[in-house]
């Protein structure tokens, strides 16, 4: 990339911070030193979280020399209007303050730039930078799965995400599937590994990474691990059949325990005739950043922007 110019950034909003950097679309690569990862309360007002967000972009802007992107891709957790940019969150505690709000109109207003802002799921995003640069590159059929907070996935062929078909769960992702007495989301998740952990020990811990310490000499423990396994394999197990998948692809904070669940689900996945390479994207949160600036890439953005979902 020549100078600071043909640059693009791409936005990766989670629950409790924002990350963003600069990425050289042709080369399919983040510009070095160009990241910036900022804690973002998700309980507070629109204001302050708009403003953190817009300062974080505004970052990565300053250090290409305040010259403007070709354009912004968000990767956005729902439920949002990808296609126009407003939220739909509501009732999860996260990011209620922006329910209704024009996020898209909101931001290019604070930014003041003429880049333009596109938005796709941040589950999709991961998919999409894995095949597009990560452990999917190698695969023409993925499906791609983010462990943590929640459940997130996506169905990818040649590189674009699949939403539609018989080959695929309606909106081509699989967390709001029925499994057992709820949904595939409140079996795959860190509240789930949290309260089983609780029901077992009789005390709470902050989050998996607490629990997979304790695994090494805990049978329990592991067994909580074991039956995580072997749900995301039941779940995921009959639809990669279907798409006649290559690949199944993990990435979230969850995904650094897979020693611990990995022999469940593969034999689960076993069970449905499943066989899939499974592997961990070594991008981790930086697939998601790429996915998102990849919206920008022409022959890409024409291919998928009739399938956005809506909030």
């Amino acid at each position: 990339m020549s100078g600071n110019k043909d640059y693009v950034i791409g936005v990766d909003i989670g629950g409790s911070h924002i990350a963003c950097c600069a990425v050289d679309p042709a080369a399919g690569e983040i510009v070095e030193n160009t990241v910036v990862d900022e804690p973002v309360d998700s309980k507070a007002g629109k204001t302050e979280i708009l403003d953190t967000w817009s300062k974080a972009v505004r970052t990565v802007v300053a250090g290409r020399g305040n010259t403007a992107p070709d354009g912004i891709g968000f990767a956005m957790p729902g439920p949002f209007d990808y296609r126009t940019g407003v939220a739909g969150f509501s009732g999860n505690d996260k990011y209620d303050s922006l329910y209704g709000v024009n996020v898209a109109e909101e931001l290019a207003a604070s930014l003041g730039l003429a880049s333009p802002l596109r938005f796709i799921n941040d589950a999709t995003a991961f998919a999409v930078g894995s095949a597009w640069r990560g452990a999917g590159r190698r695969y023409r059929r993925i499906v791609a799965a983010t462990l943590g907070t929640g459940f997130g996935s996506a169905f990818v062929a040649d590189g674009v995400p699949v939403v539609s078909g018989d080959a695929v769960p309606e909106h081509g992702c699989v967390w709001h599937l029925p499994f057992e007495d709820g949904i595939a989301d409140d079996y795959i998740s860190t509240r789930w590994v949290v309260e089983r952990f609780a029901d077992l020990k009789g005390y709470r811990i902050e989050g998996v990474k607490g629990a997979a310490e304790r695994a090494a000499h805990d049978a329990g423990v592991r067994a909580v691990f074991e039956r995580y396994g072997r749900n995301l394999g039941e779940i995921l197990g009959p639809w990669i059949g279907r798409f006649d998948a290559q690949a199944l692809i993990f990435g979230g904070n969850v995904a650094g325990a897979i020693d611990l669940f990995g022999p469940a689900l593969l034999q689960a996945l076993a069970e449905h005739g499943a066989d899939v390479a499974v592997e961990v994207c070594p991008l981790r949160d930086k697939a998601a950043l790429l996915g998102a600036a990849r919206l920008f890439e022409s022959g890409f953005w024409r291919r998928i922007e009739d399938d956005l979902p809506r909030a």
